[in-house]
Formats: structure tokens, C-alpha cells, sequence
């Protein structure tokens, strides 16, 4: 049922603006007109690339942030950028890059070692390979699309309404929602939890209705959606990274000046570096506000050592479904600079 929905979603999204571009004025001679829309907890990054876009191109490239529920839907939101009639960029997590098999790396468990080291990473000359294969894929699976800024936000910690979460074997019985990813539902479906892949839209509704137990987001998420309000225990393993990006259009992007290219691409590094250091910078406060609001935090057992053992594990079984075992291993190398 849960796919059908992110169907239907997708569809009515596209179909959305598809109907929306009949009334979109006449651009200008020399000028840009460009929509993007995003969920609501990325529209931040959303207006400050806006804002850049403008200044860097000398008022050339006008940038309208969208907004609206259906937005909250970010694989739609990514469907109508690679369709590019209404909507020409996007701010989405990685992670629901499920049209280009590589960005799977995003979701392999314990890939990055450090805030650090993945800040480095998705600043490194290596994300111009990132995007090639992002390009290529997209394009074979529904239209191309380009990362112009990359971001991180925090690990992704485990919150639940059940119990306190200690080792992998606490999660048994536990429905534990994920996003559409097969790597995350594959990761805790090893630690003994039942995953169930479910787009963000559903998730606090899910959570209130006891739908599913528990899910993963870092802590400004689950604060800016007002999760502790019935996930009152969690446990901050380390087991993955939040990191987004800022999508564009290719054959939009491809189409401007090589002038207007580069204001554009310098705009969405900008707007990244800026939402990768506020994210930091706020992670601790969202943490002090769970527990002042009552979730109690229990640090994983062992140093995590179970939990990681039963993950890496799985990466023989991942690499096939995210762009081959040479190539995850490449990206691994460069994050962890062997």
C-alpha cells in the first residue's frame, strides 16, 4: 500500500506541474526563471541558494521557493525535476536517489567514520564523479539531474515508542520505519527489527497511530517534526549519515550561459557549505530540547560494537544493487583518505 501511495503521490505531483507551466509568464530575454520546492525542513537551504542565485548572477537567475504539502513528498519532488516543465530544482536527502544506484552509498552502514571526514568528502574533486554517474542513471530512469551542492546534517539516531534500545536484539518485534532504501531496510532487518520503507510524508501520522514503532532521522528532524511526542526513547548510534543535495535539472542547467553555469553552481556549494555548518551548529541544542521534553537517551551498548558487526556484514550483499563493489570501494577510500 505504501508504494502505491508514493506512486499516486509522484504522479499527481508531475501532473501538477505539467498543468502549472500553461500559465508560467514568458522568460525574459537574458534572464531566468526557476521554481524549486522542497520539504519543509529543507526549505531553509532552499531560500538562502535562492538568495545567492540572484546576487551571484547580478539578478539574472529569479529563484521562486515553492511550498506547499505536497512537497513533503521528496521522491515527487525529484520526479518533476527530471521532468523539468514546472519545477527545475529540488533540495532532497541522498538517500531517496533510488533512480541512480550508485548515490546507494549514501546508505551503506558505517561508511563514515566522521562529521568530518564526509564534510571533506562531498567538498573533494571526487563528487564530480558522484554526478557523472548521478547524470547518466537519472537519465536512464526518467530524465538527468545534477548535484549542485552537497550537505551533510548529523547522524541518523534511532528514536522509539516502545522501549529503551541498548543492543540489536532490543529491536526484535519492533516495526521501524525506514526511508526507500533497501540498504536501510536490509541493515535493520539484520539487527532483528521488521523494516518497512515509508515515505516521509506518512511518518508522523504512522508514529501517532502506532502504525510503526520507531524510525532514524537525525536530532533537528525529529524536533522540527514534533516526533518526541510519541517517540520517547532513543539511542544515538552512529550507523549512518544524513546528507542532501541540491538537484537541478540538466538539461536546464546545460542550457545556460557558461557565465550563468557557474553562478548557479557556486550559489548551491555556497548555500550547502552554509546548511551543513547550521545543521551543526543546532544539533546540540535539538538534543537538550528532547530530553527537557522527556525522551529518555540510551548510548548503545559496547561501543556499538554489535551493531556494526551485523552491518558491515551486509556490504558483500549490497554492492550489486549500488553501482558494483569497485566502486563502492572507491568512495570508501576517498572518505576515509586510504
Amino acid at each position: 500500500m505504501v508504494h502505491a501511495i508514493k506512486r499516486l503521490s509522484s504522479t499527481v505531483l508531475v501532473a501538477f506541474f505539467l498543468t502549472a507551466t500553461l500559465f508560467v509568464p514568458m522568460t525574459l530575454e537574458g534572464a531566468e526563471n526557476v521554481k524549486i520546492g522542497s520539504a519543509a525542513y529543507l526549505t531553509d537551504i532552499a531560500e538562502r541558494f535562492a538568495e545567492l542565485a540572484h546576487e551571484k548572477s547580478g539578478g539574472r537567475i529569479s529563484i521562486s521557493v515553492l511550498r506547499d504539502p505536497v512537497f513533503e513528498d521528496e521522491v515527487g519532488n525529484i520526479s518533476a525535476v527530471q521532468n523539468g516543465g514546472g519545477m527545475q530544482a529540488t533540495v532532497v536527502g541522498i538517500n531517496k536517489l533510488g533512480i541512480s544506484p550508485s548515490m546507494g552509498f549514501i546508505s551503506f552502514p558505517y561508511m563514515f567514520p566522521s562529521l568530518e571526514k564526509a564534510d571533506a568528502f562531498f567538498a573533494s574533486a571526487f563528487i564530480s564523479e558522484v554526478n557523472s554517474r548521478l547524470k547518466t542513471e537519472s537519465a536512464a530512469n526518467g530524465g538527468a539531474i545534477i548535484g549542485i551542492g552537497w550537505f551533510t546534517n548529523d547522524y541518523r539516531v534511532l528514536t522509539n515508542s516502545l522501549r529503551e534500545v541498548r543492543s540489536p536484539s532490543d529491536l526484535n518485534g519492533m516495526i521501524v520505519r525506514v526511508p526507500e532504501s533497501r540498504v536501510m531496510q536490509d541493515t535493520f532487518a539484520a539487527w532483528g527489527a521488521r523494516a518497512v520503507q515509508m515515505s516521509w510524508a506518512e511518518v508522523p501520522d504512522a508514529l501517532r497511530n502506532g502504525i510503526v514503532h520507531g524510525q532514524e532521522n537525525p536530532y533537528s528532524i525529529i524536533v522540527g517534526a514534533k516526533l518526541q511526542e510519541t517517540q520517547k526513547f532513543l539511542t544515538p548510534i552512529r550507523y549512518n549519515l544524513w546528507a542532501g543535495v541540491i538537484l537541478v535539472n540538466s538539461k536546464w542547467f546545460d542550457a545556460l550561459s557558461e557565465e550563468l553555469k557557474a553562478s548557479v553552481s557556486e550559489a548551491g556549494r555556497e548555500a550547502a557549505l552554509w546548511k551543513s555548518e547550521k545543521s551543526k551548529s543546532e544539533s546540540a541544542l535539538f538534543k537538550e530540547q528532547l530530553v527537557a521534553d522527556g525522551v529518555l537517551i540510551t548510548e548503545p551498548a559496547d561501543g556499538e560494537r554489535e551493531w556494526k558487526e551485523l552491518a558491515v556484514a551486509l556490504w558483500d550483499s549490497l554492492y550489486e544493487k549500488s553501482g558494483g563493489r569497485e566502486w563502492i570501494e572507491r568512495v570508501s577510500s576517498h572518505i576515509t583518505g586510504d
